[in-house]
């Protein structure tokens, strides 16, 4: 008898399950340690129990509470943190780690808080963090397009309840396929056009070479504000014993506009390195690290800084306002090119002024988008 399309379709469905299961059963090995998970609702909200005794010794286990309505964090044997979220009623449990010591140490950069060391601070110490986690360990920390989709709709989520996200830091980024489509970065537009976020972006590590600069910043429209890598003086001799005295400049591995379509990435440069906290399980209170990874959070704490002044003082702003004052306050290196600087180094001072000044305009309310040609690109790339 004949097999109808249907069937046949169902199996060679099956065909190719059973194909993917032998070659991961030959490809990869079991990741050895699993732990039994309980979990049930208390007072204080959803609680697991974490069997990391592998014995079924609960009362010995790790005990802890949903983040979300306890911010409580466990730390195990290794010094790891770990907490957890709670979906689906109670049906999905989401145990959170960190992959790698690299948030910790941005975020210290953005808004670290040494009470007792003022001067260990980061740039905006009253900075309130919301940690959305996208690397993946099994990737060797990289993000991953589902994740970075999740927290995205994570903080559209949250601005439309109410709890506003005012800024995004993302030192995380590769190079793309497309400088000007693809849908992760139209919802990262999205976010920025639509809900009025700040958006800050690691440049990348890829320079000196023109046309290295990374995804974000370089995505269909000019909405991210990308921060390169500027090494000072002070920094050269603290931070690499440098005792030469060189002035400062754009670190070499600082990725370099334009972008693919001639577009620009880069809108400021910003210190690329610093001392800065780390993960309790890295057994060291503070690390030198130095990238576009470190320049941004540099960025970010210092609008939080502006944005902190524009609510106290009642003045209006946009996230396109912002990254203009940013644009057009920039202290311009006179020895260095643009495609390394943007429009050069980063203006606190210079940048809050200027939004006070201007923040009444109704221009601040618009957006402009200007595309050149069929491909939307962003600008006119023209090499000889």
């Amino acid at each position: 008898t004949g097999v109808s399309g249907k069937e046949k379709l169902a199996k060679e469905n099956l065909e190719s399950i059973v194909e993917f299961l032998n070659t991961c059963d030959k490809k990869f090995t079991d990741l050895k340690t699993s732990y039994d998970c309980v979990l049930f609702p208390t007072k204080e909200g959803w609680m697991a129990v974490i069997d990391t005794t592998e014995k079924g010794d609960l009362e010995n286990a790790v005990h802890v509470v949903e983040y979300t309505r306890s911010h409580q964090v466990v730390n195990l044997d290794d010094f790891l943190s770990v907490s957890i979220n709670v979906h689906d009623e109670g049906n999905v449990l989401e145990v959170v780690g960190v992959c790698s010591s690299h948030g910790t140490h941005v975020a210290s950069i953005a808004s670290g808080y040494h009470p007792d060391d003022p001067e260990l601070n980061g740039a905006a110490p009253a900075a309130k963090i919301v940690s959305l986690t996208i690397g993946d360990g099994r990737l060797e920390s990289m993000e991953t397009g589902t994740a970075l989709v999740r927290a995205i709709i994570k903080v559209m989520e949250l601005c439309e309840a109410g709890r506003k996200i005012d800024i995004i830091n993302m030192s995380y980024g590769e190079h793309g396929h497309w400088s000007n489509s693809g849908r992760v970065g139209e919802l990262m537009s999205e976010l920025v056009n639509r809900y009025g976020v700040v958006w800050v972006a690691s440049a990348g590590n890829h320079g000196p070479a023109l046309c290295t600069i990374g995804t974000p910043p370089d995505i269909s429209q000019p909405s991210c504000v990308g921060v390169g890598a500027y090494v000072s003086p002070e920094m050269m001799e603290a931070e690499y014993a440098l005792h030469q005295k060189l002035p400062g400049n754009v670190y070499t591995w600082s990725s370099r506009d334009p972008c693919i379509d001639g577009g620009f990435g880069v809108t400021v440069c910003a210190p690329g390195a610093a001392i800065a906290s780390v993960p309790q399980f890295t057994l060291s209170k503070a690390q030198l690290m130095n990238g576009t990874s470190m320049s941004a959070p540099h960025v970010a704490g210092s609008v939080g800084l502006l944005i902190s002044g524009l609510k106290q003082k009642s003045v209006p702003y946009t996230a396109f306002s912002i990254k203009r004052a940013l644009w057009n306050t920039a202290t311009k290196i006179d020895y260095v090119d643009k495609f390394a600087q943007g429009n050069g180094l980063l203006n606190v001072g210079k940048a809050f002024d200027n939004l006070v000044t201007y923040g009444g305009l109704l221009e601040n309310k618009l957006r402009f988008a200007v595309t050149v040609g069929n491909s939307n690109a962003k600008g006119i790339h023209m090499r000889h």
